[in-house]
């Protein structure tokens, strides 16, 4: 963008946040901003701006001058040196506080774009995290969330400590900063599940057809099928989506479920069918079953992210009657006795 463009969208954007344009520009300027791909970027990291003062306290380690330069050269932004000192300043100090929370959120900030439906001209964030890739952020009002590969939320442009809604699909975990009188809420695959402040793994990949949430501390609602089921700490519930069945139980290993988080994957007994859609996941590798029957063995055991999908596959065949061949980016198993040449 020019210098005039630049001041034009600045404008515009800071009227749009605050709710001081009419209906009819609103929606002009969504539809403006969701036809280009670095309007949408700016956007959002000016609009990172509002929330940053509730993350000052984790900026002491962020080097904002070097954030500060990247910004700069990836904008290619020029400050004019007869731009008014308080339309500088502010400029200034938006894009350092924008470019803190890129640098806190990392490379998971993957991908932030504008949904195209609007509803009271509200924009959202929808950040997704791919396939090989885990990532850990922190929200404005607190709460921290480590989103799981292949996985993606949306974020309301209105999300604040008051207004605290969201969107899941794939697999998060929660630490809820606690706020009694404003719950947190989060929509997924139909359901509603509310707290107030509380840590908690919640999952949901459409092709599973499960949804399951595991409570390690706290209290949580889910609202299924006009009805809500209270979960207390420890517990677990899982709901075939498809069936509508419903499983509440108390496990003493309910940490198993959130090992991801810390780049473990821990199974007890996991059906091979299940246990490669993990893989997948993990490391972006399709994986082919050629015996039908090897889906059926069980496998149990710990598998770390930061080892190569060569490790783990060598560790799996160590334990287990299979062979495996990797061609690329496919993984091919069998069940070692139907590699024997007739």
């Amino acid at each position: 963008m020019q210098k005039e463009d630049l001041d034009n969208f600045y404008d515009s954007a800071i009227l749009f946040l605050g709710n001081e344009m009419a209906a009819e520009e609103a929606e002009r300027f969504v539809q403006w901003l969701d036809s280009d791909p670095e309007r949408k970027k700016l956007y959002f990291q000016l609009k990172d701006v509002w929330e940053y003062h509730r993350l000052k306290q984790a900026s002491s380690a962020i080097d904002l001058n070097a954030a500060w330069n990247q910004m700069v050269d990836t904008h290619r932004m020029n400050f004019s040196d007869n731009m008014p000192p308080k339309r500088k300043l502010w400029h200034r100090v938006a894009w350092q506080s924008a470019a803190v929370l890129m640098v806190l959120v990392g490379i998971g900030w993957l991908i932030s774009n504008l949904s195209s439906s609007m509803n009271g001209n509200q924009l959202a964030h929808t950040i997704e995290c791919s396939k090989g890739d885990m990532v850990k952020m922190a929200l404005s009002d607190g709460t921290y969330v480590w989103l799981n590969s292949d996985s993606k939320m949306k974020l309301r442009q209105d999300f604040s400590s008051t207004n605290r809604h969201m969107g899941l699909v794939g697999e998060a975990y929660f630490e809820v900063k606690s706020d009694s009188m404003h719950p947190f809420t989060i929509d997924v695959a139909g359901y509603q599940v509310t707290v107030k402040g509380t840590s908690f793994n919640l999952r949901h990949y459409p092709e599973e057809n499960l949804f399951q949430t595991s409570l390690e501390e706290g209290i949580i609602q889910v609202n299924a099928a006009n009805r809500a089921i209270t979960l207390k700490q420890g517990e677990q519930l899982n709901i075939n989506t498809i069936t509508g069945d419903e499983e509440l139980v108390k496990r003493d290993d309910l940490q198993q479920y959130s090992a991801w988080r810390s780049g473990r994957l821990v199974f007890n007994n996991m059906p091979l069918e299940s246990l490669v859609t993990h893989i997948e996941r993990w490391y972006n590798h399709q994986i082919v079953i050629n015996d039908e029957e090897l889906l059926k063995q069980t496998f149990s055991g710990v598998l770390k992210h930061n080892k190569s999908i060569e490790h783990i596959m060598k560790v799996l065949s160590l334990t287990h009657p299979i062979k495996y061949e990797i061609v690329e980016d496919t993984i091919y198993i069998d069940e070692l006795k139907t590699k024997t040449k007739q």
